[in-house]
């Protein structure tokens, strides 16, 4: 059957390949929910219209097999063992370092005892380095459970909540933190629009965030794991929509970066 399923879906891609017409997409761009928007690399992947977001074309496929591509991602982040965390911190120590004193470069976070959190931490990389430059206030919130109790594992308070979902507001601190730091998990997020919102919730008055993303020019394929790929047009457009106030933003080939402020 999911041979059957999978052949379906590469007859499709192929009458696909010959056409470059606009897409129209009843559910539209994740951002700002334009409908229409035109092929990216493969037909896979579209690029909206509006703001420029590069997202993964799922609406478009058989539902059978968008069931089977969503599976395989849950899979992934489920069973990723915890151990590839600690070896990954061992070998690449030096990078989250210098990406953890970018993130910081134009916030005033002197002060140890200021609240800090990580959403979508995964191994609890950042967490262990903000720990061991003495930030006595360290939290975090992710939607794997065992991500969680690996991060209470090293002393780190966690959340296990999705922000993208307002009910399940109640589960954290509102208003709580003074910083807020997302790294390079933004392309994971299906609603980015109602987890930023979210983020602003539990982000005190004139509290800030800081937020990479994933930016597809410079990348010679993107990965199937992934849902979607930010442009600045497209990232403006999401601060805009979340009620953020953007203070600075820079931008490499592969990566995206925006502090922000409630």
């Amino acid at each position: 059957m999911r041979m059957i399923v999978l052949m379906r879906a590469l007859n499709r891609k192929m009458v696909a390949d010959m056409k470059y017409e606009v897409h129209i997409h009843r559910h539209g761009c994740p951002i700002c929910g334009c409908v229409s928007s035109l092929p990216y690399k493969d037909t896979r992947w579209c690029e909206c219209l509006s703001c420029g977001l590069v997202y993964l074309d799922r609406f478009s496929r058989l539902p059978e097999v968008d069931d089977l591509l969503h599976g395989r991602q849950h899979h992934f982040f489920e069973d990723k063992k915890i151990e590839d965390f600690k070896e990954r911190f061992d070998v690449k120590r030096k990078g989250f370092e210098n990406r953890l004193n970018l993130y910081l470069q134009f916030v005033n976070f002197h002060d140890k005892n200021l609240k800090v959190c990580e959403v979508g931490f995964g191994g609890g990389i950042l967490l262990k380095l903000l720990l061991e430059r003495g930030y006595t206030n360290v939290y975090g919130i992710e939607v794997v459970e065992r991500y969680c109790q690996h991060a209470r594992g090293i002393g780190v308070p966690t959340f296990w909540a999705d922000l993208s979902n307002q009910s399940q507001s109640h589960l954290v601190i509102n208003h709580a933190f003074d910083l807020v730091i997302g790294n390079e998990m933004m392309e994971h997020v299906e609603s980015p629009v109602d987890f930023m919102k979210g983020v602003r919730r539990i982000t005190k008055e004139g509290g800030h965030a800081v937020f990479s993303f994933a930016v597809p020019d410079g990348r010679k394929r993107l990965s199937g794991s992934e849902w979607q790929y930010a442009r600045e047009s497209s990232i403006k457009k999401l601060v805009e929509l979340s009620g953020w106030n953007m203070e600075h933003f820079k931008i490499s080939s592969t990566t995206a970066f925006a502090w922000l402020v409630k």
